[in-house]
């Protein structure tokens, strides 16, 4: 965004000489510099006839002169400029967080595949680590074959902005069913790494760490598949 310039459009205003000498012009000196102008004619400048359209323009230019004081003290366009980019970044990397949960979970592999920069890595665990579009892609599509339904729960997600490069934390709860019906619960917290890339922010590397496994929980009677019906629990 371009610098802002403020312009301000004044009638002319006429002179005297006595008052050139001095600028910015006030109250006080208008009055005096000017003979034929008194507070009151300054403050209604209709009585005035011999300089009502000079008073009019003084007057004019004061409050112009205010105006333009008081603009020094607000938040500038690059400011708020600023504070948008961050405010749009936020709610960018929120998505990403979103968009991972919900490409796992649902086996969007379009979706899935659009939050990882080219050269990801996604870090399972200390010894595991899928680098790269297409090992991810691979690592996650086993999940879907050993585990029918995955919920992730992402939370406490919090960044850290710089420029195009951004940093995050959050935390996850995911549930998943084996294919004996019996589910499973874990979770940890997830470390990430973000890069913005033609305006687009991305994961660039994923770890997990503090992961925690629940004992298996009992069959449940939902669905084997995904896009199964649930049934209905007999009476």
């Amino acid at each position: 965004m371009g610098e802002a310039v403020l312009k301000l459009r004044l009638p002319p205003v006429r002179w005297s000489a006595a008052s050139s000498n001095g600028w910015p012009p006030t109250a006080a000196n208008t009055v005096k510099k000017l003979p034929n102008c008194g507070p009151r004619s300054l403050r209604q400048t209709a009585n005035c006839t011999p300089c009502a359209s000079t008073c009019r323009g003084e007057a004019t230019a004061l409050r112009a002169i205010s105006t333009v004081s008081s603009l020094s003290g607000m938040t500038t366009l690059q400011d708020l400029a600023a504070r948008l980019d961050r405010v749009e970044t936020e709610l960018a990397l929120h998505r990403l967080a979103h968009d991972y949960c919900v490409g796992a979970d649902h086996r969007d592999s379009a979706r899935w595949e659009a939050i990882w920069t080219a050269d990801a890595a996604w870090e399972t665990s200390s010894d595991q680590t899928f680098t790269g579009i297409e090992a991810i892609r691979a690592a996650v599509e086993q999940q879907w074959q050993a585990f029918p339904i995955m919920q992730h729960a992402t939370a406490n997600h919090t960044v850290e902005i710089d420029g195009a490069a951004a940093t995050g934390r959050s935390d996850v709860v995911v549930l998943a069913q084996l294919r004996n019906h019996r589910w499973i619960v874990g979770g940890g917290t997830y470390e990430d790494e973000y890069r913005r890339e033609g305006g687009i922010w991305r994961i660039a590397r994923r770890r997990v760490v503090r992961p925690f496994d629940l004992a298996p929980l009992a069959p449940s009677d939902g669905p084997v598949d995904v896009d199964a019906p649930v049934r209905a629990t007999e009476q």
